[in-house]
């Protein structure tokens, strides 16, 4: 894992030129650009970034929106975070505007006198850090040292002191006053998620004294890398990363602390000056690990299943490109609305078109949780072929062909692996408060086996799916998704195609005598043999299910069911039913088809009796039971909003053909 930051990070240098520069000023620019914030656009909220300017020849301060906050102005903002959250306040362009309030002159100032007059740092900063910078600084702390509304511009002063009236945190008067001044933003978190500090209208890495823009940037380079090597360091000790000897930092800046690289563990170190004991780096490869992880972190983030994780590009790294390619992917994975046809399409292109579409194209996914200072890795699920995935993704478009699932019904209801993680594990639909420490590991479980081609369990699957869909069905305000257990066939299915089902149980051992009359069926049981064509109880409970749908149907139609947990669908036991005990559902059907005037094919019963022979005793469990009718159920209703869908069409030809005549 060391070892793809590492590479990740020489990657992106090598296309910083930082390796060839030979301007020293450049060169630290080229490393630390990919530590700065990427910009972006908060929910609903300001699309500029807010600039706080610093007139020193008025000596008044203006709040101002500056620049978009797009990728492209990521270099002109160079925004950054401080190291640690204890550290002192340095930078001039951050993400959080009391940073730029509260007491970041003084910190600047106590902290380039600090470091002047330390012995590991006093030459470096002689020499690198000219003190025109310091009197710039001061100067600023002289003229506006206490930001308390007297030196600002007189129109904003104004609101500024009506708020004062009422609210004595100056935190929260500046709060106030940037949502009065910009109210674009309705709420504190809809402001900006970069704040900078101009100085006479200008960047101070656009400041007309190269020797103030040198110094400012020599300050960042020491303060987020060059300190580690500097300041405490250890001689004579082993680099893990290279396996040279030498010096090693003291402490590590890495933003995600774990190491270890002779093994496939990660090793958590709570205290950072002794990381070096377990997990020792020279200055050259903690600079590359370094903007590894910080350009994972910015560049390669992503949102999975509600979690949060990182995209790492295999050995040796795919390029700028590769990586926009897993963005997609990512995305595929994710998707919640359409199929993917499109996103595949996209992706083959670049594949087919890349110089190297032969080698393999590796990834992995670093899933995580971050608060405060801890960093905890919560799965990671490597080498992801991105081609084998892309094979997978294509099966769940031609389920959602086969059965043109994205025609039917009000909304797209494309077949998606979205589909899948709703109806086997927790959400708001299913769950007052779906609690994640509980689920999350078996969610990332099965994510981990269904990407890496490892059997899912086929019982695991249908017990959290009956589960799932009975807290739908009797949420108050949830609703159970009539497709879904039709599409968790579909993807027992590819499972099964896939050889990536699990499944203990067995065939039945007898042969039915009578034959389904209704094509539909029959081409349903065709399409998912590996889930129905040896096992004839599952046949005969999905046949009863349809006689189910159809009941429903009736009592909502004649008004004696306003939703479904008031019909027949509230008579089933969701946690599960006894083999045993379903001949007595059988009669119960029958009797309701009776009253309802149900239409029955020829000799329906007598199938659905033919194949439930000998039920009592299967070796099916309850949950199975209930699966199986709920399957027939939901193929019912599909084929009812298809019919229904195929007259809307046919009215709409006739009406076409009529005004046209």
């Amino acid at each position: 894992m060391i070892e793809h930051f590492k590479k990740i990070g020489q990657t992106v240098l090598e296309r910083n030129n930082y390796y060839t520069i030979k301007d020293t000023y450049e060169q630290r620019r080229a490393f630390l650009l990919p530590l700065t914030i990427l910009p972006v656009v908060r929910k609903d909220g300001i699309t500029r970034a807010i600039c706080l300017d610093l007139d020193l020849e008025k000596r008044q301060y203006t709040f101002k929106l500056d620049r978009e906050l797009i990728d492209e102005n990521r270099e002109y903002f160079f925004g950054l975070r401080v190291g640690t959250p204890n550290d002192k306040k340095k930078f001039l362009c951050t993400n959080n505007y009391k940073g730029l309030l509260d007491k970041t002159f003084s910190d600047i100032l106590s902290f380039l006198s600090d470091k002047r007059a330390a012995s590991e740092s006093q030459a470096w900063f002689a020499e690198n850090v000219s003190t025109k910078y310091d009197r710039l600084i001061q100067d600023i702390e002289d003229s506006f040292s206490r930001f308390d509304g007297t030196c600002l511009e007189p129109e904003q002063k104004i609101y500024y002191d009506r708020i004062a009236q009422d609210e004595t945190k100056p935190e929260k008067i500046y709060e106030k006053l940037l949502l009065q001044l910009f109210p674009e933003a309705k709420k504190s978190d809809q402001l900006p998620s970069l704040y900078l500090v101009t100085i006479n209208g200008r960047h101070i890495l656009e400041h007309p004294d190269p020797d103030i823009r040198s110094a400012y940037l020599a300050v960042a380079y020491y303060d987020l890398y060059l300190r580690y090597t500097l300041e405490g360091i250890h001689s004579d000790k082993y680099c893990h990363a290279c396996g040279t000897g030498g010096d090693v930092a003291g402490k590590l800046p890495l933003p995600m602390k774990f190491y270890g690289t002779t093994n496939r563990l990660n090793f958590e170190n709570t205290k950072n000056q002794n990381a070096y004991k377990s997990f020792g780096l020279c200055p050259k490869c903690m600079g590359d690990i370094l903007v590894g992880m910080k350009y994972t972190e910015f560049q390669l983030q992503n949102y999975l299943f509600h979690m949060t994780c990182y995209l790492v590009p295999g050995l040796p790294t795919g390029g700028a490109e590769f990586e926009n390619q897993l963005k997609k992917m990512a995305r595929l994975l994710d998707k919640r609305e359409g199929m993917y046809h499109d996103d595949i399409k996209s992706i083959k292109e670049w594949v087919n078109a890349s110089v190297k579409r032969r080698a393999p194209l590796r990834f992995s996914l670093l899933f995580f949780h971050s608060e405060k200072a801890e960093f905890n890795i919560l799965r990671y699920i490597s080498d992801i072929e991105l081609r084998e995935l892309m094979g997978k993704m294509e099966l769940f478009d031609q389920m959602t062909e086969r059965y043109q699932l994205h025609t039917i019904g009000k909304n797209d209801n494309s077949f998606r692996l979205i589909d899948i993680r709703y109806a086997l594990f927790p959400s708001k639909g299913s769950h007052a408060k779906a609690d994640f420490t509980i689920y999350g590991k078996a969610l990332l479980s099965f994510l981990d086996n269904f990407l890496s081609d490892r059997p899912l369990s086929y019982r695991d699957m249908i017990g959290r799916f009956t589960s799932i869909y009975r807290r739908r069905f009797l949420k108050k305000d949830g609703y159970s998704d009539i497709f879904s257990p039709m599409k968790m066939v579909c993807f027992l299915t590819i499972l099964k195609e896939r050889n990536l089902l699990k499944e203990e149980t067995g065939m039945n051992q007898f042969q039915p005598n009578t034959e389904i009359l209704k094509q539909e069926y029959r081409d349903f049981f065709a399409t998912h043999a590996g889930v129905y064509e040896t096992n004839f109880h599952r046949q005969g409970l999905f046949l009863l299910g349809t006689v189910i749908s159809r009941i429903a149907y009736e009592q909502k139609r004649k008004g004696e069911g306003r939703k479904d947990s008031s019909t027949f669908l509230a008579k089933l036991n969701y946690d599960g039913i006894m083999p045993r005990r379903v001949p007595k559902l059988v009669g119960e059907v029958k009797k309701f088809a009776v009253i309802y005037s149900i239409y029955q094919e020829p000799e329906l019963w007598g199938t659905i009796t033919d194949r439930l022979q000998g039920i009592e005793s299967s070796p099916l469990k309850p949950d199975e039971v209930v699966f199986y009718i709920l399957t027939g159920i939901s193929f019912e209703s599909y084929l009812g909003m298809k019919k229904g869908n195929e007259y809307r069409m046919n009215k709409l030809h006739e009406g076409e053909d009529n005004g046209e005549q």
